[in-house]
């Protein structure tokens, strides 16, 4: 074999070695990290999740935390705080500011609200890359078509939605909901906190709140 056609194979070889890595690296960095989330969560089912809005004046913040099959979903902003507690069956308003409680009908209430999202996203495909949100780098996947993270935004049928969720390692830290209609674009970016533990006075009614 002449010395030509060693250097051309030599090249082939360097070539398919190179796209090998290439994929390898796509693979590594592609690695379904929201998914993973999903499933801790959903086999667990203990978790407590918040989102926050970062620029907006409202303060407005929603906390749901799930132990087992009791769950709570905390609403907080400058004019009041709620809780819907979803206990043993049962669905309770707590009204804080007042120190008060009502039943609702347990059929009106769509509680499991984060593993449900996160189910859902678990189908779809998904975009990913790097970002910079408030002056760091982040790795982000981002969905089409999903509504059930929005916090402020809301979306209607002729709008197009997507939404990324950025990454610090393998935590979850901000949600971006991006909506779009008739070429206007709206954006809210939520910081999150999800800790794999729930307290368990997220579960109880406090014993001084009465019953409306």
């Amino acid at each position: 074999m002449d010395r030509s056609k060693k250097i051309i194979i030599f090249a082939g070889i360097i070539f398919i070695l190179i796209i090998i890595a290439c994929i390898l690296i796509f693979q590594e960095n592609k690695n379904d990290r929201l998914l993973n989330i999903y499933k801790k969560i959903s086999t667990n089912k203990i978790y407590t999740f918040s989102m926050e809005e970062v620029d907006s004046e409202i303060n407005y913040k929603i906390t749901v935390s799930q132990k087992n099959e009791d769950i709570n979903i905390d609403t907080q902003s400058k004019e009041q705080h709620t809780s819907t507690l979803v206990l043993k069956g049962h669905v309770y308003v707590i009204l804080h500011d007042m120190q008060e409680y009502y039943t609702v009908d347990s059929s009106d209430i769509e509680a499991d609200i984060i593993i449900s999202g996160l189910k859902e996203m678990s189908s779809k495909e998904y975009k990913n890359g790097k970002e910079e949100i408030l002056g760091k780098m982040y790795y982000f996947e981002e969905y089409e078509g999903i509504s059930n993270f929005l916090l402020l935004l809301r979306d209607t049928e002729e709008s197009h939605i997507s939404t990324k969720f950025y990454f610090d390692n393998n935590k979850l830290v901000y949600i971006k909901n991006i909506i779009i209609q008739d070429e206007v674009k709206d954006e809210e970016l939520l910081k999150i906190n999800l800790d794999y533990k729930a307290e368990e006075s997220l579960f109880q009614i406090p014993d001084e709140y009465a019953e409306m």
